[in-house]
């Protein structure tokens, strides 16, 4: 075989393999944004909630543990390791590190607002205690 014969495979090669990982990171993408915005149409429908039984309701609490599974499933897309060449791409690297980044935050806050909200709730479902267990009550929820 002829030596330009073989550094055109091997190009065509090459090509063939940038233009296979460009698809899989689109489609990577693709899949992470849809995630992250199916955790925050669940998060803007417990935003949605007007008053304190319905924003501490178990249904409210449940939108936003759905989130944080959105959330979670848009942190794994970005992380994954075939998107790592990403990294070293000047001004795609910062981008995607704060891409990355704010599914990782966007997780964490819909879990503790979760979980925030669900001891909320079970405090006030347990009824107004009345008198000086009253500030006990607030005191508790100040906590969380």
């Amino acid at each position: 075989m002829k030596p330009h014969r073989r550094r055109r495979r091997l190009l065509l090669a090459v090509i063939v393999l940038v233009v296979v990982w460009g698809a899989a990171v689109a489609l990577t993408m693709v899949r992470g944004l849809l995630d992250a915005d199916h955790g925050i149409r669940a998060v803007r429908s417990a935003q949605a909630q007007e008053t304190t039984a319905a924003i501490t309701s178990p249904r409210t609490v449940a939108l936003l543990r759905r989130a944080r599974g959105d959330f979670a499933s848009a942190r794994a897309e970005f992380g994954s390791w075939w998107l790592g060449p990403l990294a070293v791409i000047p001004v795609v690297d910062r981008q995607y590190d704060s891409v990355r980044d704010l599914a990782t935050a966007a997780e964490q806050v819909a879990g503790v607002g979760a979980d925030s909200l669900d001891r909320a709730g079970r405090l006030l479902r347990a009824g107004d205690p009345g008198g000086a267990a009253r500030v006990s009550l607030l005191d508790q929820l100040a906590a969380l």
